[in-house]
């Protein structure tokens, strides 16, 4: 009889600690399924954040190319810096409902700076004397870039060899491509040089601004020293290019941008008084509002974008880049 007892207390024993022993897994259980739905409600907030961040630099870059349009249409020089553009971040007003509303919690912030690709020398269309005007390119490294590219022979750019004439792509490639040994690439103002100022391969033109060209390109571009280049940058803005021509003492056909054979007395094309492409860097920023209207918990994106904008018609996006902090 005290032996069935005693085997009765052992088997309550263990089901009571087989009983506790379950309630802690399932405690256990419990509260890793609570802890991984938080973490997959912070993850979808982040989530969330960062796509409001990818489109708050979407929208800072389009209202910085809306700025810059009505500047460019009203014939006035867009300034270095665009903004602070700040937007409102809308939440819904509850989970069942289908409006939404302005928060005061949340704001988003972005600013610009502005630069003219137009004042650069454009890689795939400026001559070989240009190219050799500039440090770092001599001679052989500038017909070498030119027979890189396809040329217009009449009606239409064609490839001489298939495949091996290409547009370039960035400033970059004249080293990826072994254009230019690193050494010389080195040497390079890469502030002076572009590829995205003619969005036309087959109809280049005014796409040098001499009116914002700094001297060092006034000097490549015009076939004159420094010195003279600067004195020619101080004597902006000119109205005609034949102004230029008589502030640079050349005449059309002594620049290094010569004018087209077929009209020799007409001003080089590739020269023009106004830009019409500009690289727009912004810095994006969404985050909650303090008390003193400062953000913190932010998430921010810089983007690197070049606009290009035609007389007629909506602003192109030639380029984009964009960085995730």
């Amino acid at each position: 009889m005290q032996q069935h007892r005693r085997v009765r207390h052992e088997n309550a024993g263990v089901a009571l600690i087989t009983a506790l022993s379950l309630l802690l897994l399932f405690l256990l259980l419990g509260t890793a399924y609570v802890r991984y739905m938080s973490l997959e409600s912070d993850d979808a907030q982040l989530q969330l954040q960062s796509m409001r961040a990818d489109e708050v630099a979407l929208g800072g870059m389009r209202a910085g190319a809306a700025e810059l349009q009505r500047l460019i249409d009203s014939g006035q020089t867009p300034p270095a810096e665009l903004g602070p553009y700040t937007f409102p971040v809308h939440v819904r007003d509850d989970e069942d409902a289908k409006g939404w509303s302005e928060s005061a919690d949340w704001r988003a912030e972005v600013s610009i700076s502005v630069a003219d690709e137009c004042a650069k020398i454009n890689l795939n269309h400026t001559p070989r004397a240009v190219l050799e005007a500039l440090p770092g390119i001599d001679r052989a490294a500038a017909r070498k870039i030119r027979s890189s590219l396809p040329r217009d022979d009449g009606a239409e750019y064609i490839q001489r060899q298939a495949g091996a004439r290409r547009w370039l792509t960035s400033v970059d490639d004249l080293l990826n491509n072994e254009l230019l040994d690193g050494q010389s690439f080195a040497m390079l103002n890469k502030d002076l040089l572009t590829v995205y100022s003619v969005p036309d391969h087959a109809n280049p033109g005014s796409y040098i601004n001499v009116n914002s060209a700094p001297p060092a390109v006034l000097a490549a571009v015009l076939n004159i020293d420094l010195q003279t280049a600067k004195s020619v940058a101080a004597r902006r803005p000119f109205l005609t290019l034949d102004e230029v021509a008589a502030a640079a003492g050349k005449t059309p056909a002594e620049f290094n941008v010569a004018p087209s054979t077929d009209a020799p007395d007409l001003p080089p094309a590739a020269l023009g008084l106004a830009s019409r492409c500009y690289r727009l860097k912004g810095t994006a920023s969404l985050g909650r509002v303090r008390q003193d209207g400062s953000l913190y918990n932010t998430t921010t994106r810089r983007y690197d974008a070049v606009v290009y904008f035609p007389e007629n018609g909506a602003p192109e996006t030639c380029y984009w880049s964009e960085t995730v902090e």
